[in-house]
């Protein structure tokens, strides 16, 4: 009756390699066109801007490194 296919533990961990593998590969592309995003905004925008956007990005790492410990 059922329809729903079944999924095999090998296909979620290939699902699970290739997602992390994708977090990957954009986290290193934004690390590396960082500074330049972050001298845009710095030039064009406000030197403020700049420290408030990276605090948005710091306050969410900083909680999921207190929930790893855990």
């Amino acid at each position: 009756m059922d329809n729903v296919p079944e999924v095999s533990v090998i296909s979620k961990m290939k699902t699970a390699n290739l997602s992390m593998s994708l977090i990957d590969s954009v986290s290193t592309l934004l690390s590396i066109s960082s500074p330049i995003i972050a001298l845009y905004i710095w030039v064009n925008i406000s030197p403020e801007a700049t420290f408030l956007f990276s605090l948005l990005a710091i306050i969410p790492s900083i909680i999921m490194f207190s929930y790893k410990k855990l």
